[in-house]
């Protein structure tokens, strides 16, 4: 009986999970402007919360828990920090790009 209880909250977690998938993927495409830095980050995101397991999460628990760490990996890997300098060019320009 309590086997199936953890499967039964195993296919939730699943469910939930591959329903935030496209969520997680347009956010992801807003953030970056790339659809293939987007889906990378979007399948780590998601791998990260795969690896995680189900916890006690809720629907909204987990959607905000993806939010979150999705934001906090584009930010430390994908963003382009732009530093303007005192001619008023930024390095990006300078690089020709």
């Amino acid at each position: 009986m309590n086997e199936a209880r953890t499967a039964a909250k195993e296919l939730d977690f699943e469910q939930v999970l591959l329903s935030n998938t496209e969520m997680c993927y347009l956010v992801a495409l807003a953030l970056t402007h790339n659809p293939g830095r987007a889906l990378a980050l979007a399948k780590e995101t998601l791998l990260w919360a795969w690896s995680l397991g189900e916890g006690d999460w809720d629907a909204g628990g987990i959607k905000r828990t993806l939010l979150s760490e999705l934001r906090g990996r584009y930010m430390r890997r994908y963003r382009v920090v732009r530093v303007r300098r005192a001619s008023g060019r930024t390095q990006l320009q300078e690089a020709g790009i």
